[in-house]
């Protein structure tokens, strides 16, 4: 009978053990969930929940932060909050209190057109995250995409540590800063994956209607496999990188762009708001790789519309958007400019 008590006890005396164990650490994750949701809240936020542990009980609270944390951590267009900006306000965000979103895009995109060393103050902001990608997040030299995108994220930040997440966001699927998982094609990944983030709004047919003008859509079996092979052999990438692709690359994409048809553009000029984001698209050619070869962004000066774009030597410029559509649609060849493609930045 003592044997038979002994053993009885030593099951309990393990069970209590194991109770605590689970308790220590149930009550470790809550802390540390709780913790991160509350970074995470906005001041209204906290103020409402307070303290989460008090109001609900342990328990509950780890429930409510992970529902929270899931919900609000990948719900799209949603990313985790910047650390709080504490310091002076550099004049070039203080500017943009009050704009709306296209005025703030339109205000950046002169920023970086005219104003001297505003690169070297952009990669000041906030500090630099490192990644796995061969292209710097702030480049010396603006092409079309990279100056589209480092206007776009900074149009999004209300401060200077808000900018590097947005870039990222901008940039990199899911945020995910490598070289496989950059946006690289515009009507494959940057286009749908933007606008699936909730970043980017296609207005293409919005514009249209405004104007009364029909939009058109051409399509585009995009080879990625092919196109990372070909960059491989002209030294661009490394073999290493092109090894470590998964499925996603060798599966031919079909892509899709809306766009108003080039002989219809001065028809809704005046429809097009200011800040939009501006795509060139050519008709498809299995001979290239991509149907939209340009990007850049519609403003509005003294009541005209323009272009705003860097070229790829890093010139910036500003040309009359009616001009410069023309100019291109006479280029015919084989690859001819048939329309543009337009999308409003969301806040």
């Amino acid at each position: 009978m003592k044997a038979k008590k002994t053993k009885v006890r030593r099951k309990t005396l393990k069970s209590k053990a194991r109770r605590k164990s689970v308790s220590r650490t149930w009550r470790g994750l809550t802390s540390t969930v709780t913790s991160t949701v509350a970074s995470m809240m906005t001041p209204k936020m906290k103020k409402f929940f307070k303290d989460p542990r008090n109001v609900f009980g342990t328990a509950s609270a780890a429930l409510v932060a992970m529902v929270f944390a899931f919900h609000f951590g990948t719900s799209k267009g949603v990313s985790i909050q910047a650390p709080a900006f504490t310091g002076k306000m550099p004049a070039e965000f203080a500017k943009t209190m009050g704009m709306n979103m296209g005025d703030r895009v339109a205000h950046w995109t002169r920023a970086l057109a005219n104003t001297d060393g505003m690169r070297a103050k952009i990669m000041k902001y906030g500090t630099a995250p490192k990644i796995g990608d061969t292209a710097a997040l702030v480049p010396s030299k603006f092409d079309c995409t990279t100056f589209v995108e480092t206007v776009v994220a900074l149009s999004r930040s209300k401060n200077p540590n808000e900018f590097y997440p947005n870039l990222l966001a901008v940039r990199y699927k899911n945020s995910e800063p490598t070289f496989l998982t950059r946006n690289h094609f515009p009507e494959a990944d940057w286009l749908p994956n933007n606008m699936n983030a909730g970043i980017l709004r296609d207005i293409t047919a919005q514009v249209g209607r405004a104007a009364g003008v029909s939009y058109q859509t051409e399509g585009k079996e995009v080879h990625k496999a092919a196109w990372l092979n070909a960059q491989v052999k002209q030294g661009k990438v490394s073999r290493s990188i092109a090894s470590s692709t998964d499925k996603s690359w060798s599966q031919t994409t079909y892509a899709e762009v809306r766009y108003i048809p080039v002989a219809d553009v001065d028809k809704v000029l005046n429809s097009i708001p200011n800040g939009t984001v501006i795509n060139m698209v050519r008709k498809n050619n299995p001979k290239w790789p991509v149907i939209i070869t340009h990007q850049g962004f519609v403003v509005r000066v003294d009541g005209k519309v323009y272009l705003r774009h860097a070229l790829e030597g890093g010139a910036m410029k500003v040309v009359p958007l009616s001009d410069y559509i023309h100019s291109l649609a006479k280029q015919r060849g084989t690859w001819p400019l048939i329309g543009i493609n337009l999308n409003e930045v969301q806040g």
